[in-house]
């Protein structure tokens, strides 16, 4: 619905960034008006559930979260949710990292953790731990945005060099592709899918190299992605009904 005002690709963006090379593709004017207009004035405390948000900070270079829980009680973990949604998003290369500032006035540098943590399941896992320590009945229902993929003929890279592995962004995708995957194998080795009691589940279609491209807002592309989202709720229906049977239940 918003994909246009976010990714607002005109020609004057383009060339000003040098298509991405010297600067952000893309301005952060559209995501941000978006923020403010479903978000307006409210605070990462006031949320009605916990929300741990997770992003990296470029004061150190170190994954940060940002919870509601602790928000509640500590004021420097507050934050407008206009402006965490706007900062937490800002995918290098597509829009520029923000400066943040909390309840007390105190800034930060952040920008989105997708090329460090591009599925967070496993440091939400870890967080929720944390802020519940007697938790015994976990559910984990880790939704991802699509499966990348992309031309990778492994022969080829036998001889690779830096030239042919940045090529295209190549290394860049191998990494995001390998890094969400991992975390999905480990899971599913420490929950067992065959079990009785099932209690992990990771739904996410599977892209094709067109509509993978994370800016690409033309409506041949957004009717592709929503043909790829209706195929694959139908064809995982039961796993879904599943799920919402045992989310009523707890």
């Amino acid at each position: 619905k918003h994909m246009k005002d976010v990714f607002q690709n005109t020609f004057w963006q383009r060339l000003k960034s040098g298509w991405g090379y010297f600067s952000p593709k893309h301005s952060s004017k559209g995501i941000g008006k978006m923020a403010n207009e479903y978000l307006k004035k409210a605070e990462l405390k006031e949320a009605i559930s916990p929300i741990i948000l997770l992003s990296i900070d470029l004061n150190n270079a170190r994954p940060h979260f940002f919870q509601s829980e602790r928000a509640k009680e500590d004021p420097s973990q507050n934050y407008l949710s206009k402006d965490l949604a706007t900062a937490v998003t800002a995918a290098p290369i597509f829009f520029s990292p923000q400066i943040l500032k909390n309840s007390l006035g105190e800034e930060k540098i952040i920008m989105d953790a997708g090329i460090v943590v591009n599925n967070p399941t496993i440091q939400v896992i870890s967080e929720a731990h944390k802020l519940y320590p007697k938790m015994d009945n976990l559910l984990i229902v880790s939704i991802g945005t699509g499966k990348n993929k992309f031309n990778f003929h492994p022969r080829k890279m036998l001889n690779a060099g830096a030239i042919t592995w940045m090529e295209d962004f190549k290394l860049f995708k191998f990494m995001i592709v390998a890094e969400v995957q991992d975390p999905d194998v480990v899971l599913n080795d420490i929950y067992d899918e065959n079990r009785k009691n099932k209690n992990y589940y990771r739904l996410e279609p599977e892209l094709t190299e067109n509509t993978s491209e994370i800016d690409n807002a033309s409506d041949k592309n957004m009717g592709e992605l929503y043909e790829i989202t209706e195929k694959y709720i139908h064809d995982n229906a039961a796993e879904i009904a599943e799920i919402c049977e045992k989310l009523k239940k707890d």
